[in-house]
């Protein structure tokens, strides 16, 4: 695979190219536009090609910019998309829990309670079961067992 121009020189290309304008993207990126300017110009040394033309204190898209601008926007849009379905899932993920029936009655769901009030966000599934747990076979998380049935602590 070919390596990609930096992050950053791509970002404020991607700005500036939106607005058509450096003073609005470095406004957006929190940075000056002489920065700004700077990324522009080292991402287009990097590909070896004009992105904007500069005139009459404007700047315009070429071709070439124009068809970058599609992609980047496309690129960070799917990044963007991908990044919240990522925080969604793994807020919402409850954390799976298997337990030995005994150790659940006697010691877990007494001090459930206690867990939930300091970690009010964690949701959690309880599923009653023993012996060897092979986690990657299994949508369990966590799994409490008594080691007096395997001989070895496991």
């Amino acid at each position: 695979m070919k390596e990609l121009p930096p992050l950053n020189s791509l970002r404020a290309f991607e700005a500036a190219a939106r607005y058509q304008s450096l003073v609005k993207a470095a406004e957006e990126l929190c940075v000056t536009q002489g920065a700004v300017s700077r990324q522009i110009r080292r991402l287009e040394a990097i590909l070896g090609i004009t992105l904007f033309e500069r005139r009459n204190r404007g700047i315009f898209l070429t071709p070439a910019g124009e068809k970058l601008k599609q992609t980047c926007q496309q690129a960070f849009e799917l990044l963007a998309s991908t990044l919240d379905e990522l925080q969604q899932t793994s807020q919402g993920t409850p954390l799976i829990v298997s337990c030995e029936p005994t150790i659940m009655m006697k010691w877990l769901l007494p001090n459930l309670m206690k867990f939930k009030e300091n970690y009010p966000d964690i949701e959690i599934h309880l599923v009653s079961g023993g012996g060897n747990i092979d986690f990657s076979r299994n949508s369990v998380n966590l799994a409490i067992r008594r080691n007096d049935f395997f001989g070895e602590y496991v």
